[in-house]
């Protein structure tokens, strides 16, 4: 979300496998700030956001699915001294 509470849509997510970074798949979130990846097996993986030339905090999250994570969310970092709050509804299955 950005410092209004809005969400921040086309910010692209790139799912790996944890450890060791093969590449799996990539999502983009659409105008409400949701993504999903779909038909995952149990297992540890890193979603990595990006978007234009912004950088998050964190960087990176591991996640467990176990059948179902949500909450998997990020900041924005705009500009110096300004963040702007990430709150991607992420669904993995």
């Amino acid at each position: 979300m950005d410092p209004l509470s809005l969400p921040v849509g086309d910010v692209t997510l790139t799912l790996t496998v944890s450890p060791g970074g093969g590449y799996l798949s990539s999502a983009t979130t659409n105008a409400g700030g949701g993504y999903t990846f779909s038909n995952l097996p149990a297992g540890a993986y890193t979603v990595t956001p990006s978007y234009q030339s912004y950088t998050f905090n964190p960087p990176s999250r591991t996640v467990t699915v176990g059948p179902h994570a949500t909450g998997v969310n990020f900041i924005v970092n705009a500009a110096v001294g300004e963040g702007y709050r990430l709150a991607l509804p992420l669904v993995l299955r």
